[in-house]
């Protein structure tokens, strides 16, 4: 063809903001837009020192297939996990309990509007690369 075909990136930088949780710690929250729940790191949850509901724990799949058990769910609707390659995924849940908007610019820049639902009262805030890769595990080769 005369004119080349624009396609998307093999890869693009997974999108974060920045959240303090009960003004005890900062977390860059990785937004997913494909996962039922709300994920919080172990870590984080100690450091938050929350009850944690055990016997609403459950068990989630991941894309590759493979199962984790939660440690079970804060009063903030967020299931905790033992371990895992961020400190907090904004799920669903949290998407659809602030009608959030995203726009994705071919930059690779994107914005989030969420609402207050509560007040009604919206905001933009710009997304921020993550700021370290996922664990890489080692394959024996």
């Amino acid at each position: 063809p005369s004119n080349p075909i624009i396609i998307a990136n093999h890869v693009e930088e997974l999108c974060t903001i920045p959240l303090e949780l009960d003004g005890k710690v900062t977390v860059d929250a990785i937004l997913d837009e494909g996962s039922q729940i709300i994920g919080i790191r172990c870590d984080i949850w100690e450091k938050l020192g929350y009850p944690l509901l055990k016997d609403q724990s459950i068990v989630m799949e991941s894309v590759n297939s493979s199962k984790d058990m939660t440690l079970g769910l804060l009063y903030l609707q967020v299931q905790v996990f033992e371990n895992t390659s961020y400190e907090m995924l904004l799920r669903r849940p949290f998407l659809t309990l602030t009608e959030a908007q995203t726009h994705h610019y071919s930059n690779g820049n994107s914005h989030i509007t969420i609402q207050d639902p509560n007040t009604n009262e919206s905001i933009t805030i710009p997304t921020t690369s993550r700021t370290h890769a996922p664990i890489q595990l080692n394959s024996g080769f």
